[in-house]
């Protein structure tokens, strides 16, 4: 026969708490309940989901739980919409492991919950939205815990946090702690066993009727009723498995060290997390940055579409001087794929010779001068200032046109380079700053470093994923052995 671990209330007490809900006082139960109700209310009552949550489905069926031994909870009406009964067997055995009475409060939703073993454990219930329900206890031993309707019918009891009466969080379902819908209500083994307990469920109640209402009575604290067992080391059958609260505690223990595992390794977790997405950030930044600086640099230094003779590149500049005689800026243009038709050279063909005589387009030396000044004054970059110097000048290669240009990177003061397309054009498009060759190699260098801090924060967080996941597994172990799963337990854990 399997173990059988224990249900409910027990389950929640084997998870290994070790702090619970404010202690509430629970009413007696009600009797006398004929001179207070009505058969055709108490029947409309026992359906109402406000009432009773989850129990007015519960109420006439069964449920089954394969991991917990075969236990089977049977609910059953020991009064409609008054009393209801739970009662806990183990698979193959006649009589009750236990016996659970729930009752109603005078507030519309809230419902008591007491065992007749487990040292008389109780709770107070209060009906939630969606039909389940908070249970908070009434003892140092009752604590807390919802219980839950999956959507496929099966009954599910979860370790919970209340606060002031509002769930805080849920703990992880323990398998066990799941009990599954079974095709047939109260048939099998045990039933009658549970039937012949029914024949005096408010007898159990002390007769202390003062006010004739359904809060009046009270139950007799631990009674055991349809044999149900105390769940101690001397309350079992013999053969059982014994609750050993030494053995038990030292389970306990080591699922809170567990838990406890598990949950510095989810923080170390988190925190890789968000070192990659902030190292992330870092070198997407840094390869913006350094794109930017090679399409700029690019920009300045074309590629030769030829190196056929007439390959004519251009640029203009121009200084400002101050009253002193000092130059305080200067600016300088792109290199431009144009001609400017200055004198011819030596090595000219006479037909170059004649197309240089014979021309009289934009692009003649004082008519381009004379756009890029009027471009450089209506730019708004120029400071205030006296005077002025400006030049072009254009080569018949792109390798003798840097050679020239490359030498403005050794002016004093730093050129201001600016964006002119066209030597047709009478405005500029805008103005940039080139990087000097020490702030290119420490904008690469950074971007090389952003790199490897990803790369580094990409191997943290696998490595983090691992050691997350064997700790969650460590910690259900812990888990599972605390809550009588010995299989779990590692090898040396008494039984």
């Amino acid at each position: 026969m399997e173990k059988w671990r224990p249900t409910l209330a027990a389950s929640v007490l084997a998870l290994g708490l070790t702090a619970c809900a404010p202690f509430h006082s629970i009413p007696p139960m009600p009797a006398n309940l004929a001179e207070v109700s009505a058969p055709d209310q108490d029947k409309a009552d026992a359906s109402n989901r406000a009432l009773w949550g989850i129990y007015a489905d519960l109420a006439g069926t069964s449920r089954f739980s394969p991991r917990n031994g075969g236990t089977r909870l049977d609910w059953r009406w020991i009064r409609p919409g008054w009393i209801l009964e739970e009662t806990a067997y183990v698979k193959g055995v006649a009589e009750p492991l236990n016996t659970y009475i729930l009752w109603r409060g005078e507030q519309a939703g809230v419902l008591y919950f007491q065992s007749s073993g487990l040292m008389g454990m109780a709770w107070k219930g209060t009906v939630q939205r969606d039909g389940s329900v908070l249970f908070e206890g009434a003892g140092p031993m009752s604590f807390p815990y919802q219980a839950v309707l999956a959507k496929d019918g099966a009954f599910e009891v979860r370790a919970a946090e209340i606060k002031e009466g509002a769930l805080v969080s849920v703990r992880e379902l323990v398998p066990a702690d799941r009990y599954e819908k079974t095709s047939a209500a109260l048939s099998s083994g045990g039933t009658k066993a549970a039937a012949s307990a029914a024949s005096a469920p408010v007898a159990a109640a002390q007769s202390a009727n003062t006010a004739g209402t359904p809060t009046s009575g009270s139950v007799a604290s631990g009674s055991s009723r349809s044999g149900g067992i105390v769940l101690t080391a001397a309350g079992l059958r013999a053969g059982e498995p014994k609750f050993d609260a030494a053995e038990q505690q030292q389970r306990n223990d080591a699922l809170a060290k567990a838990d406890e595992a598990a949950s510095q390794a989810e923080i170390r977790l988190r925190t890789a997390q968000e070192t990659l997405a902030a190292a992330k950030a870092e070198s997407k930044k840094t390869e913006n940055a350094l794109k930017a600086m090679n399409d700029l640099q690019a920009s300045f230094k074309p590629a030769p579409k030829t190196s056929e003779p007439g390959d004519f590149w251009s640029y203009c500049w121009y200084s400002v001087i101050q009253v002193d005689g000092k130059t305080s800026h200067t600016f300088v243009t792109n290199l431009i794929n144009e001609r400017i038709w200055t004198e011819p050279w030596p090595f000219l063909s006479p037909s170059g010779r004649r197309d240089f005589e014979n021309y009289d387009g934009p692009n003649t030396p004082y008519r381009v001068e004379k756009r890029f000044e009027k471009a450089m004054q209506t730019s708004g970059l120029l400071p205030q200032h006296t005077a002025y110097a400006s030049d072009c000048a254009t080569y018949i290669s792109l390798k003798s046109a840097r050679d020239s240009y490359d030498g403005w990177r050794h002016n004093e003061p730093k050129p201001i380079y600016v964006v002119w397309k066209s030597l047709e054009n009478e405005h500029l498009q805008g103005s940039m700053k080139l990087p000097t060759a020490e702030e290119a190699a420490r904008l690469k260098q950074e971007a090389k470093d952003a790199e490897k801090r990803l790369k580094d924060a990409q191997a943290a967080l696998r490595q983090e994923e691992r050691q997350a996941a064997l700790r969650k597994e460590d910690a259900q172990r812990a888990r599972d052995c605390a809550a009588g799963q010995l299989k779990a337990c590692p090898r040396g854990t008494k039984n």
